[in-house]
Order: structure tokens, then C-alpha cells, then sequence
């Protein structure tokens, strides 16, 4: 799947308990649980400038769309979703508009979300971050293999 800029998300897990649950097993979240995503997130990679936004949590279900900005027009875009379903919560992503990839969240502890997909050849990792200047997402092939951070800020 090519996705250098998934997961160029907005994340600040302010509000985020931290999951308790026994190892081996999923965190229990709800979508109700990452209203931190609500808005507008903009960061710089090299020359190009990339940006997420989000909508409030509604209908189990979080939306959301990123594009890559470079030379005056769109490089890459992508849609995103976050659903809540029966064994937990999933981040579906679709850049440029190809099939969904769904990512099950695997950590959540405050200031730290996890998503994966070991099936994906990449990213099989989708990792948020809360930082002092606002959030980072990076995207790996496993822990410390083939790892890209993102810095962003709030879009004003």
C-alpha cells in the first residue's frame, strides 16, 4: 500500500485513560475517546506542507481527510475514518481514494495511541503521539524498522 503521508494525523490523547487491560488482550476505547482528533493539523516535509482534518465524533465514527502539498498543487491525498465496532476500534485508511486498509488500535495510554495491521506491507504501524508543540504521527514497518515521524501543529 503506498502511504508514505498516512497517518499525517492529528493527535493529542489528552482525555485518553490509560487501558488497564491485561496483556494479550485490546484496549477497550470508544470513539467518544478521541475527540482530540476534532479539527485542523498542519506540519512541513522538506519543501512539500501536508494537512488533516477531522470531524467531531458522531455515529461511532470519526472522519477525516489529509493531502501533501508541493509546487503549487495536491500530491497525494487520503481519506481516513476511525469506527467503532464490535471488537474494537479500527483506523481505515484510503489514500488517493483506493480500497480501505483498517488498522485495529492495539495501545492507548494518555498521550499514546497505537494502531496496526502486521498484514500491511506498509505501514503495519500507525502511532499518535501528544507533544509539547501539539502532535506527532509515525508510520513504521515495526518497532524501529522503516519508521517516518511527522511533526504537526494546529492549522490556524
Amino acid at each position: 500500500m503506498k502511504t508514505w503521508n498516512l497517518a499525517l494525523a492529528a493527535v493529542a490523547t489528552a482525555g485518553l485513560a490509560s487501558s488497564n487491560a491485561p496483556q494479550g488482550s485490546k484496549p477497550a476505547a470508544a470513539v467518544e475517546a478521541l475527540t482530540f482528533f476534532t479539527g485542523s493539523w498542519s506540519g512541513a516535509l522538506g519543501a512539500a506542507t501536508f494537512e488533516e482534518h477531522w470531524t467531531k465524533p458522531a455515529g461511532k465514527t470519526l472522519i477525516g481527510m489529509s493531502r501533501l502539498l508541493g509546487g503549487g498543487r495536491t500530491i497525494e491525498f487520503e481519506y481516513l475514518r476511525i469506527e467503532q465496532r464490535k471488537d474494537g476500534l479500527v483506523y481505515v485508511a484510503q489514500p488517493g481514494g483506493r480500497p480501505a486498509t483498517d488498522f485495529k488500535l492495539t495501545k492507548v495510554s494518555e498521550g499514546d495511541v497505537l494502531f496496526e495491521n502486521p498484514e500491511n506491507d506498509f505501514p503495519k504501524r500507525i502511532r499518535y503521539q501528544k507533544t509539547a508543540e501539539g502532535l506527532t504521527a509515525t508510520i513504521d514497518a515495526g518497532e524501529g524498522v522503516r519508521t517516518m515521524e511527522f511533526r504537526m501543529k494546529p492549522l490556524r
